[in-house]
């Protein structure tokens, strides 16, 4: 029996519902100040979803809610991080901070597209 058999490299199920017409009513109830005019999926991991939200701003919204009471811990390692490296590199900063509602149940951020290339 092999790892891949038994589903070891799968990530979690998650325990919510989550697409971009719950994206779109989330970001625009909770940050009246973003245009919400496209959203863009981005990709999943084992912890996370994500979109882009009017090409700029990056949403990461958990898949279970352990992973959503890790992000102030988060953003006190990126700080830490920025401040070793200074400019030579750019690390995101989280500037958006969502709570759950009705219609998404866990705690999301959001922080500024940094573009690159692709692994």
């Amino acid at each position: 029996m092999s790892l891949e058999s038994v589903g070891f490299f799968d990530p979690p199920a998650a325990d919510r519902e989550l697409n971009s017409d719950i994206v779109r009513a989330v970001v625009r109830n909770q940050f009246p100040q973003l245009p919400v005019q496209s959203i863009a999926y981005l990709g999943s991991g084992w912890e996370q979803d994500a979109y882009l939200v009017d090409d700029h701003v990056v949403f990461r919204f958990p898949r279970y809610a352990d992973v959503g009471r890790g992000f102030a811990r988060e953003e006190r390692l990126l700080r830490l991080v920025t401040s070793a490296v200074g400019a030579s590199a750019r690390i995101p900063r989280i500037t958006f901070w969502g709570e759950p509602s009705a219609r998404f149940p866990h705690p999301f951020v959001g922080h500024e597209l940094i573009p690159g290339v692709g692994a």
